[in-house]
């Protein structure tokens, strides 16, 4: 009987960045994920959209009624406060019924993700202070050494400076994000001409603030600031990252993948190769893909002996 010394439940981007670090470490790691088992049973197809009552990312996967997921249309309008209610997978039966789509299958909601990478506010974490909710027992300060690695990991694009000023949240004076902030797109510039400026009343803080469009840190592929860790810049190249899907420059996500040890060929940005996992150990012999079966296993094996 194999032996690991963790399990991991849910090979999406979360579940993958801690069975790849914890390989690192020389751990023996298993990693487990719902869904359908068989050759390309989680590759996304066309067939499930054109019966998909609105597209939206998870639309190109068709779940398995033993391994059901949410979806982002159970959220449906009703009549009286909050104005919708919820009918899916979940059970909702709150006041204010919440709806967030995610997929079962190898590599998890990654799949399906958009990229959108934000941190949270430090008030975020304590929101009794006004009114509601539990305090976290974490606090931003603790989390952001944490926050800087999941970014290095997923080689997010953004604009520090915004980020800072716009949004309100504090960086360290020397940080910058591992890619250069994606450039606006067309529909960005056209809200941002009519927003930036603008004063509207808050109706938590009950005084006037102005508007501003910002860009959302983006865990896609883009160029590399070379400001990045000191000035060595981001070690994150076109070979270690590849989009899951083509998309618009608003839409399109990123599946980050620990580099096997021969690198697949460049593919076309229009046409992405197959999805594969993979999981490192500390040398290169030691780099396994995983199975593409409802029990993915990604799992640290000793190289081959050589002969």
């Amino acid at each position: 009987m194999t032996r690991y010394d963790v399990i991991v439940v849910g090979a999406g981007v979360a579940g993958s960045l801690v069975a790849h670090r914890l390989g690192r470490h020389g751990r023996r790691v298993l990693v487990l994920e719902a869904g359908v088992a068989g050759p390309n049973a989680h590759e996304p197809t066309a067939g499930p959209l054109s019966t998909a009552a609105a597209e939206v990312p998870s639309s190109p996967y068709r779940a398995h009624p033993a391994a059901a997921w949410p979806e982002d249309t159970d959220l449906v309008g009703a009549d009286g406060t909050p104005g919708f209610r919820a009918s899916g997978h979940l059970r909702q039966d709150g006041p204010l019924p919440y709806a967030s789509g995610y997929v079962r299958v190898n590599g998890g909601t990654g799949n399906a993700w958009t990229g959108l990478a934000p941190r949270m506010l430090p008030e975020d974490f304590d929101t009794e202070s006004f009114g509601y909710g539990r305090r976290w027992p974490l606090t931003y300060d603790r989390l952001e050494p944490y926050y800087q690695a999941a970014e290095e990991e997923l080689g997010v694009a953004a604009d520090v400076d915004a980020q800072r000023e716009h949004v309100g949240l504090p960086f360290p004076d020397d940080y910058v994000f591992p890619m250069r902030p994606l450039p606006a797109a067309r529909l960005d510039r056209l809200i941002s001409a009519r927003l930036d400026g603008l004063r509207v009343k808050d109706p938590v803080a009950l005084r006037e603030v102005e508007l501003k469009v910002v860009g959302t840190p983006h865990a896609r592929n883009g160029v590399p600031d070379p400001r990045y860790d000191g000035g060595r810049g981001s070690t994150r190249t076109t070979r270690r990252w590849r989009p899951s899907r083509a998309a618009s420059s608003t839409t399109a996500a990123l599946m980050a993948t620990a580099a096997p040890a021969t690198p697949p060929a460049p593919t076309s940005w229009a046409t992405p190769a197959p999805r594969r996992w993979w999981t490192s150990g500390s040398a290169a012999g030691t780099i396994r893909a995983c199975t593409r079966s409802a029990a993915a296993a990604c799992l640290r094996r000793p190289p081959p002996t050589r002969r």
